[in-house]
């Protein structure tokens, strides 16, 4: 969301949203958090049904659930190997 803001991409909005989400996440109070890697999914979500034009057809979903397990896997194994 900081990176819409500095990008000046609805801004405003991604600057609600932190601070919605600020109200019920508790931080670690400590400055070295080490190698703490963080993943964030992004993309369509499952069509509904009947949708005209399909961005993420319901029989896509096993597909896409399995590649995504397979890759984070690999990044349990080490972030450098993680490749998109």
């Amino acid at each position: 969301m900081e990176l819409f803001t500095k990008l000046g991409y609805k801004g405003e909005l991604a600057n609600k949203i932190i601070s919605t989400i600020d109200t019920h996440v508790v931080r670690p109070e400590v400055d070295d958090i080490g190698d703490l890697q963080v993943v964030i999914f992004v993309g369509h979500r499952i069509d509904e049904a009947g949708r005209a034009v399909h961005r993420f057809p319901h029989d896509r979903e096993p597909q896409a659930r399995n590649l995504i397990r397979e890759a984070l896997l690999k990044a349990k194994n080490g972030w450098r190997r993680l490749r998109f």
